[in-house]
């Protein structure tokens, strides 16, 4: 089915134009999580070297919670790392991803992929499980929560092979 945006105060029709049973109001107080969006990003991130990038969905900087999605395209890969002092949970919301997690000498101890729709879409990493992220053979984007303000990832977090 179709559907637009506008704004201030517009309407989006859900279906076929004049749908009354599948009209919403929106204002210009909506950030619509969109395959535009997915794909502006995701261009963005193919002028990289990672391959990937990180798209903010915090109020402001000095909100105490991480909530980002990340857009990954094919071949790019976080680095395998840990959180030592929160859970992490990944939530895929388009494609397919799929999340590595790892022993201590850095052998996958389990992949598991998650596709949006699925019948696995998410998970939650618990603390200090070593882990990494990866674009499947299209683009994937997953929303991303931890506890905790932002800090750059530490170096003892990422593991050394």
């Amino acid at each position: 089915k179709s559907s637009s945006h506008t704004s201030p105060s517009s309407t989006r029709w859900c279906g076929e134009k004049n749908d009354i049973d599948c009209r919403i109001t929106f204002t210009s107080m909506v950030k619509l999580l969109n395959f535009e969006l997915f794909d502006r990003i995701s261009k963005e991130a193919a002028n990289t070297e990672r391959g990937r990038k990180n798209y903010d969905l915090r109020d402001s900087e000095n909100e105490n919670g991480q909530r980002m999605l990340n857009i990954l395209n094919p071949g790019s890969k976080t680095p395998i790392h840990r959180h030592q002092s929160t859970n992490e949970a990944v939530v895929c919301i388009f494609g397919s991803v799929t999340e590595n997690i790892y022993d201590m000498n850095g052998n996958i101890i389990d992949s598991i992929r998650l596709t949006a729709g699925g019948n696995l879409s998410g998970l939650i990493i618990e603390q200090n499980t070593y882990h990494s992220l990866e674009a499947t053979e299209k683009m994937g984007v997953v929303i991303s929560t931890k506890a905790g303000s932002f800090k750059p990832m530490n170096p003892d977090d990422i593991l050394q092979l």
